[in-house]
């Protein structure tokens, strides 16, 4: 017999954000809420200050990455390392020009980073030219103009949404240019496209859009129209489309709402009321029909903009947000007993923020020692 050392490794809450100065940095729960700045751990180029919108997920090989459009408007990667350093370890932040890489074409939106049904990890931005660009790791970074393969009209510059639906299948969601309906891109025995909008007789979109798969397994869309209602097209037998905010009563919006399933199975939309009530963080849930609830209304919570829902790795149903004079994250998290709200800015002593919050659950590692029995 002998004793010996086995790794740990597991997820932990993060929320990726870029500072004013073109950094990003990630704030972190490791036991407290810790700020990172990652552009300068890794020494990798600057992004566009103001607005940007970054993409954090996991890689189907566990490495976690933030993807971004840096100022050349290459897209960028950063992606974790954790090393080994005598009992403990440490974590050592790279990046990547994967435009260089690819030799794919320059980015006019941001990018977005998925894992596809088949264990392919890929981001897909927006090119000048108006087509949707696909680089995914299969062996090496590999490009395809997803546009041209499929025959798909023209996106607009708002960034593409990539996800899985329910029924397996990899699909990219945009706005096209030519008419501002809402397409798919799907990857069923190759890439081919659908009018969503013209198929579910929904109104066309004024925001972004947002996607994901509820609880039932119905893959949907949400976004705020020109009407300043939420709305919601949904693949069942066929897609169909919905006016939330009519069925619900809720306040309106003109920014993107945000689609998410809770911990406790509940499918929620979080968005920010705009106009004359604005800056309220509002949560639309299906509980027993379309309900809603204002999630400012916590107590200590601040007003704010841009929020999204995410699951947090200890199974707290969170959402993230910017609020208050000088533009931190907020949260507002739910517990057995109800929303509770945090600066996560205050607590991790992070800089202020413009940009969309990036919220994902990230590799991590601990070292334990565990005994090991073995035999000859």
């Amino acid at each position: 017999e002998r004793e010996a050392t086995s790794l740990q490794s597991f997820l932990i809450p993060a929320v990726a954000y870029v500072s004013d100065d073109g950094h990003i940095h990630e704030i972190a729960l490791k036991g407290t809420w810790q700020d990172r700045d990652l552009t300068a751990a890794a020494g990798a180029p600057v992004t566009y200050a103001g607005t940007p919108q970054l993409a954090a997920f996991q890689r189907s090989d566990g490495v976690s990455m933030v993807v971004y459009r840096g100022t050349d408007d290459h897209i960028y990667s950063l992606y974790l390392e954790i090393l080994q350093q005598g009992n403990g370890w440490q974590e050592v932040w790279h990046w990547a020009d994967l435009s260089t890489i690819t030799g794919s074409p320059a980015a006019a939106s941001d990018p977005y980073g998925y894992v596809r049904s088949d264990g392919i990890s890929t981001v897909v931005y927006i090119g000048f030219d108006g087509h949707i660009h696909d680089l995914r790791l299969e062996g090496g970074w590999i490009w395809a103009d997803l546009t041209a393969i499929a025959g798909a009209p023209e996106a607009s510059g708002s960034r593409p949404v990539p996800y899985v639906r329910g029924d397996g299948i990899n699909t990219i969601v945009y706005k096209a240019v030519s008419d501002g309906h809402i397409y798919e891109l799907r990857l069923d025995d190759g890439w081919k496209w659908a009018d969503l909008t013209a198929l579910s007789g929904a109104p066309p979109p004024m925001s972004d859009l947002s996607a994901y798969v509820r609880s039932d397994g119905i893959s949907t869309i949400n976004y705020a129209g020109f009407d300043g209602h939420i709305h919601d097209i949904r693949l069942e037998t066929s897609w169909i489309w919905a006016d939330l905010t009519a069925i619900s009563g809720a306040p309106g919006t003109g920014y993107r709402p945000y689609g998410y399933v809770r911990s406790d199975g509940i499918n929620a939309i979080v968005y920010a009321t705009s106009g004359s009530n604005s800056g309220h963080v509002y949560e639309l849930r299906l509980e027993n029909g379309w309900q809603f609830y204002d999630l400012t209304s916590v107590p200590n919570a601040v007003l704010g903009y841009r929020p999204v829902g995410y699951v947090r790795a200890d199974g707290t149903s969170a959402v993230v947000y910017l609020g208050g004079s000088v533009w931190h994250i907020q949260e507002i998290r739910l517990e057995k007993d109800g929303w509770y709200w945090a600066d996560l800015s205050d607590l991790a002593g992070a800089p202020a923020t413009g940009s969309y919050p990036c919220p994902y659950n990230r590799s991590a590692a601990a070292y334990v020692y565990l005994p090991s029995i073995i035999r000859q």
